[in-house]
């Protein structure tokens, strides 16, 4: 009976370690599943399309708003100083607090930005191995914190510039975003640029001292952006954007009326800033736009013609100018039709400066670290936070190294546009980004700065190039030996 007993008990603790453990291993299974099946709502969730715009609108914002602006304009709206005076002081406390208020929601885009790439990595990895160009631009701005006093400053950078392209790639690898790749970049631009023009237009009529008649007596007004140079390059941006957006909708459309009364709140803005460049420009963009609208609907005549008649006209004015004045007389007179001398924006002795600063330290520069170790040195050091030529800057900031990733950069999109310009027929709106940030660059830092959202216009129309352009490569299944195999006469014929 003992050993009855004792061979029942051993088999009921076997039963009960066998109960025990597969209920360890369901326990398991179904955590493994929990997990599974959050893994996978989070990957759907993070496909939402207005997830994955997100990250690029906040940078967008963030980057055309000064901070202390915003929030003036939304707690004391008469404390807030309507039009710009230079050498002003300024609240440092209320300018440092609301600073780290920006940075803490800059973070948060830098979260989110994190969090949709982990359901991407694969397809992020297979686009930027054959996409070498920004990884060397962003490869030779962190090399340059070894020329640098404060390497730190040069990371943080880098990383803001990278989130930034990561950001972009991840608005635009939707493919439903693809199939019009003009209007996406054009609607991520103008959407949070409106919201800081909007907020400086609504800012200005609001204020107690905002008055038409103090413009006109050359007051300039400074928005939301925080001075008039960084309202006019959000407003190029803008208009950009605008223009865009028109050049794909029917004239007599309700859209078409929303687009109006967007660009009359870009005009007033730029009108505001008293800036003759920016309405140069934006005038500019205006020009190049209809033309290139007019030129598509000309058949093939038609376009020899303009090609030809266009070309023997500017070979006639350039012969007459030669023959009839100098080349400087033209130029005092075309700089002062826009209000301006021969130094265009009057700072142009600062170029000389950055030519020196660039000479002394010429390979890698004095570190992308907004210019913080080149202004130490008395020799380089200015009023300003840069040398209003972004050309310069950018030699400054990376030396020879930077300087060829740029050129590197351009040829790269200039390339690709044109493989997809034969393909997409509406794709010149993307080229005409480009050359307005490249010719605003000339008077202002703002291709390759971090910390202003010019830069990202760049890479949002560089972005939308490459992603129709290039493709990761398939991988090709083997074939068999047999396959491989070629009879004589075939490989006669093959020769």
């Amino acid at each position: 009976m003992a050993g009855v007993q004792s061979s029942e008990g051993s088999g009921d603790s076997r039963q009960r370690r066998r109960k025990k453990r597969s209920s360890s291993w369901y326990t398991r299974f179904l955590s493994f599943g929990f997990f599974s099946r959050t893994w996978r709502r989070l990957e759907a969730i993070s496909h939402w399309p207005t997830l994955t715009a997100l990250p690029l609108f906040s940078y967008m914002f963030l980057g055309s708003v000064f901070f202390l602006a915003v929030i003036q304009g939304l707690t004391d709206i008469n404390s807030y100083t309507v039009f710009w005076v230079p050498d002003t002081a300024t609240d440092d406390g209320a300018e440092l607090s609301a600073e780290l208020f920006k940075q803490k929601l800059q973070a948060l885009s830098y979260l989110l930005t994190f969090f949709l790439m982990m359901f991407r990595m694969r397809d992020m990895i297979a686009f930027f191995k054959r996409e070498r160009t920004l990884l060397f631009l962003i490869f030779v701005l962190l090399l340059t914190a070894v020329a640098s006093d404060y390497p730190d400053r040069v990371i943080i950078n880098v990383i803001h510039l990278s989130l930034g392209i990561f950001a972009t790639w991840l608005y635009f690898s939707d493919e439903r975003r693809q199939r019009n790749v003009v209007y996406s970049a054009c609607i991520i631009t103008i959407a949070p640029l409106m919201l800081t023009l909007g907020g400086g237009f609504l800012l200005f009529f609001a204020h107690e001292n905002g008055t038409i008649a103090a413009i006109l007596d050359g007051q300039r007004y400074s928005g939301l952006a925080g001075n008039p140079n960084s309202l006019g390059g959000v407003c190029i941006a803008a208009a950009w954007a605008t223009f865009g957006l028109m050049s794909q909708t029917r004239f007599k459309t309700r859209k078409m009326m929303w687009l109006m009364l967007v660009l009359g709140v870009v005009m007033f803005n730029a009108w505001s800033t008293g800036s003759a460049t920016t309405l140069s420009i934006i005038s500019s963009l205006a020009l190049m736009m209809i033309g290139h609208r007019f030129y598509g609907s000309l058949g093939k005549k038609g376009r020899a013609a303009i090609i030809l008649g266009g070309t023997t006209l500017v070979f006639i004015v350039l012969l007459v100018l030669v023959i009839q004045q100098s080349a400087d007389d033209y130029a005092e007179a075309a700089t002062g039709a826009v209000g301006k001398d021969m130094t265009l924006t009057g700072r142009t002795d600062l170029w000389g400066v950055a030519w020196d600063a660039f000479m002394q330290r010429p390979i890698l520069g004095w570190g992308y670290d907004n210019h913080q170790t080149v202004m130490e040195a008395p020799a380089f050091g200015v009023p300003y936070n840069h040398y209003h030529n972004g050309y310069m800057d950018s030699l400054v900031s990376g030396g020879v190294f930077f300087g060829a990733a740029i050129i590197f950069s351009y040829g790269a999109y200039f390339l690709r546009y044109l493989s997809l310009s034969s393909r997409v027929t509406n794709a010149f709106p993307l080229l005409v980004a480009i050359a307005a940030v490249s010719v605003q660059n000339m008077t202002e830092y703002s291709l390759f700065r971090s910390n202003t959202a010019i830069w990202q216009i760049y890479f949002i129309s560089f972005m939308a190039v490459a992603v129709m352009t290039v493709k990761p490569r398939k991988r090709s299944k083997p074939t068999s030996v047999r396959s491989q195999q070629v009879r004589p006469s075939a490989r006669r014929l093959r020769w």
